[in-house]
């Protein structure tokens, strides 16, 4: 079954970090959490989905911390951005990122992130093909908090 976000989408004048679903059993929530905390310094998104939104967020763009409901809890300013195959996702990223311990578990997340939402993810980029492959562009953004 195929899942189409009803939030507002990111645009070039407004981008923004969002995290969380509705039955992510506060995973979202968590994240938002570590972030404001300073215990997660990173973001990584498919660079497709920020393409469709404006582009990549530059060097010292605010961007605003949202969960899925549009309600904003703080934000952070890009310091970094790279564009970087999936498959060459190392352990530094990973750790800048918070969203598993060594890069092994990075790579299931992120199949369970994107992969097992092939259907949603191929209608949104507008591509019936797509697959979550190691050569995936993917956006890593390194943010401080404002």
């Amino acid at each position: 079954m195929a899942r189409i976000p009803l939030a507002p989408w990111r645009s070039a004048r407004a981008p923004y970090l969002e995290y969380g679903t509705p039955d992510d059993g506060g995973e979202g929530l968590a994240s938002i959490a570590a972030i404001l905390e300073g215990r997660r310094s990173g973001a990584i998104s498919l660079a497709r989905e920020w393409e469709l939104e404006g582009g990549v967020p530059g060097i010292g763009t605010r961007l605003p911390v949202r969960d899925h409901t549009g309600q904003e809890f703080g934000a952070v300013v890009v310091r970094r951005v790279s564009i970087i195959p999936l498959g060459q996702i190392d352990a530094a990223t990973v750790a800048s990122i918070g969203v598993a311990d060594t890069v092994e578990a990075f790579a299931a997340w992120a199949r369970r992130r994107w992969g097992d939402n092939r259907d949603t993810v191929a209608f949104l980029l507008g591509d019936p093909a797509w697959q979550l492959t190691e050569d995936e562009p993917m956006a890593v953004l390194w943010f401080t908090v404002e």
